[in-house]
């Protein structure tokens, strides 16, 4: 079956971006739309999980912005490390200029924001996607901003969080001349144990994906470009390992109906990766690692008793070359006894026969001599 919910009375009412998650610890996932109301104001709806596909009635959390905007893209967090998700909304107006606020979810058990005020806004230039991950290892989630001023260059930002649900002030990762970015992932991308930085976005010319490999403690290396000619911007960036070859691909979604997936070049790691295990999320996603090296384990230890087969079989075959030298070794040896033997009964039987000879020789004369009454 299907369930449909609504956001509004009339069809101005759009949905940009969805997130799951449970907001009122009951074990079951709730819903949370981001987008522009009736009155194509900003807007965030939640939608309570209440189990056999129904829905309590939505509950909208509408902010002070300029008419004619929408939010973008909401993601939901634990910010402030109480153990309830939080939810984080970007928003797009059309004149370029965004509000990226952040609404507390205070309220134990209730499912409802309680809160909500401005994390990002300058004035002077939009938030065109962000994620959170703990990109420096002290347990507390980071937040990367990609932005795009009203002149100049776009700019990729991180705030290091405090843990309390504030950040620290952002600090430039990189400038990208020319380069719309329009959505970026946290992910392990080279398995070295250290959250690195995947945007998408558009140079006017191509398709264009960047990788910022992480230091694990929230700064980034030169970052590595791969484009594609002719292509639009990239868009609903997913990272996983399509192929199983422990490499994790790049999936992302072109202006349209085009599905692009970047091979990344592959170099096989022997070391454990890096767990955080000191937040919900960081553990939840050490699970998919800690399955990953027990596969890989797998793997190994199905090429090791293989290898172990095949040296087992030439234990036995040297084994078996070992008794038969020690047989031949054996047959050599007796041979020289029985020559060295032979030797000897010859000698002894030749002795024999010279003193039967001599005892013989002996004894004719002595007959003679009797016979002749000497």
């Amino acid at each position: 079956g299907s369930t449909s919910l609504s956001l509004g009375s009339t069809a101005n009412a759009d949905v940009e971006s969805i997130a799951l998650g449970d907001l009122d610890g009951d074990g079951k996932l709730d819903i949370v739309v981001g987008g522009d109301n009736d009155l194509n104001d900003s807007e965030v709806s939640s939608f309570r999980n209440l189990g056999s596909q129904s829905f309590a009635t939505r509950v909208s959390y509408s902010y002070i912005t300029p008419h004619t905007s929408t939010v973008t893209e909401v993601k939901l967090r634990d910010i402030n490390g109480d153990g309830r998700l939080d939810l984080l909304a970007n928003t797009q107006k059309t004149s370029g200029i965004a509000a990226f606020v952040l609404f507390a979810n205070l309220n134990s058990g209730s499912g409802q924001f309680d809160s909500y005020r401005s994390l990002y806004a300058d004035g002077s230039e939009a938030v065109t996607s962000f994620d959170l991950a703990d990109m420096n290892r002290d347990g507390k989630l980071d937040l990367m901003i990609s932005s795009s001023p009203l002149v100049d260059q776009p700019d990729i930002n991180i705030a290091l969080g405090n843990g309390d649900g504030t950040f620290k002030n952002p600090t430039n990762i990189s400038s990208l001349p020319d380069v719309a970015i329009s959505d970026m992932q946290a992910a392990d991308i080279n398995g070295d144990g250290y959250l690195d930085l995947i945007t998408g976005g558009n140079d006017g010319v191509q398709t264009q994906i960047n990788v910022f490999l992480g230091n694990g403690d929230g700064t980034f290396r030169a970052p590595i470009s791969r484009t594609r000619a002719g292509g639009s911007s990239l868009s609903n960036i997913e990272i996983a390992d399509l192929n199983g070859d422990g490499a994790m691909e790049i999936i992302g979604q072109e202006t349209g109906s085009i599905l692009d997936i970047f091979n990344p070049t592959t170099q096989l790691l022997t070391t454990t990766a890096y767990l955080n295990l000191t937040n919900r999320d960081d553990a939840l996603a050490a699970l998919s690692v800690i399955d990953q090296e027990l596969t890989r384990l797998n793997l190994q230890q199905g090429s090791y008793g293989s290898m172990l087969s095949r040296l087992q079989v030439a234990v036995g075959n040297l084994e078996s070359s070992r008794l038969n030298y020690l047989s031949s070794y054996g047959r050599i040896v007796d041979a020289d006894i029985a020559q060295e033997s032979g030797a000897l009964l010859r000698n002894s039987i030749l002795q024999d026969i010279g003193s039967a000879i001599l005892a013989q020789a002996y004894l004719s004369p002595s007959l003679a001599l009797t016979l002749l009454g000497v």
